[in-house]
């Protein structure tokens, strides 16, 4: 059937029934063309399944604080134990270091963990302190900290980190003498376009980008900003381009969440829950949970494009129904290691990029 602007008009009584026939046909063809765009846009987000799947412990379930990939080696931290687990690259485990306390060697629930110019740096959250080894467990050195390091980045013999209890979250700590520069200002109630952007219980994911410049992700908003390290650090947003409708209806859900409740909500909807930056820095991993219209996704990641200061969704993953709440790349970002907090099992998956 041929439709033209004439045939969509009134002209008359004895042309009523023939347009009442055709407004229905037409809203079904616009609906039949929606479905048929949706459909397209679900089949971009390619599924894959494990690749190898190491179950932990009953005792460690939930405990794996951080994971890193560092010389062909995943490095994973046990807050209970007080010990960094080293696994191959197929996740067979070889050795672990450290031990519950707070000498030298020992550590004190650790968390972040991060590799950087052949050593392997540990924050203790309940020691207040950064713990250095060799790639092979030797204890080095450790080194008391100012302020809560969640995450953290070394760049320089410095330590970007960030604190959610601190007025002034973000802060550069120099390793050598002890310096701090505390810059960010935490929520502040009469800045309605901060309204949760670095409100307390809020988290930050980052990762270095460049020589002197951070990419950081806000756990709740999404927003992106790169922060420029200096002597006056700098935060500036940077724009996005992300279509994959799971992250848009998740981000949608947060904001009007946001706007129809108190901050002082003891729980908060959450849509990230990671990021990685490859070796190349033009390619950045974002763990999220993403949301459909009728139910919650747990195990989402989106690549996207780092050019220009600008980051464009090339490609998006969806996994199996697993809760994911960090993970680690390999070098060349072939390979992708999620732990799964529930189960307790540490996941390996080959990324066709």
């Amino acid at each position: 059937m041929k439709l033209n602007r004439n045939s969509l008009l009134l002209r008359g009584p004895k042309n009523e029934g023939a347009y009442i026939m055709i407004i229905p046909r037409v809203i079904l063809f616009i609906v039949f063309l929606v479905a048929c765009v949706q459909y397209a846009t679900a089949q971009e987000m390619q599924k894959i399944s494990s690749d190898r799947i190491v179950a932990f412990s009953s005792d460690m379930i939930g405990q794996i604080s951080g994971l890193t990939f560092a010389d062909s080696l995943i490095y994973a931290t046990e807050g209970r134990s007080g010990q960094v687990h080293v696994f191959d690259h197929n996740l067979n485990q070889i050795f672990s270091f450290g031990q519950t306390g707070r000498g030298p060697g020992d550590l004190s629930w650790p968390s972040y963990i991060m590799e950087k110019d052949g050593k392997i740096y540990v924050e203790e959250g309940r020691a207040l302190r950064l713990s250095i080894f060799s790639m092979n467990g030797d204890f080095i050195n450790n080194i008391l900290l100012k302020k809560r390091a969640l995450r953290f980045y070394i760049f320089n013999n410095s330590l970007f980190g960030f604190d959610r209890s601190s007025q002034n979250p973000f802060y550069i700590f120099n390793l050598e003498d002890e310096s701090i520069v505390e810059f960010g200002d935490r929520y502040n109630p009469n800045n309605s376009s901060n309204r949760y952007e670095l409100a307390a219980r809020n988290q930050y994911y980052f990762q270095g980008i460049e020589t002197g410049k951070i990419l950081i992700v806000n756990e709740t908003s999404g927003n992106f900003y790169n922060i420029h390290l200096s002597d006056k650090p700098e935060i500036i947003k940077i724009n996005t381009e992300i279509s994959d409708p799971y992250f848009l209806n998740r981000l949608q859900y947060v904001e009007n969440y946001f706007n129809s409740t108190s901050l002082q909500q003891l729980s908060w909807p959450l849509l990230i829950t990671d990021l990685q930056v490859c070796n190349n820095t033009e390619s950045v991993y974002l763990a999220y949970v993403g949301q459909d219209h009728e139910s919650i996704h747990q195990n989402m990641l989106l690549l996207l494009s780092y050019k220009n200061d600008q980051l464009t969704q090339t490609k998006s993953y969806s996994f199996e129904n697993r809760l994911f709440n960090k993970f680690a790349l390999t070098n060349d970002c072939s390979s992708i290691f999620f732990y799964d907090q529930v189960e307790g099992k540490l996941v390996k998956y080959a990324l066709d990029n």
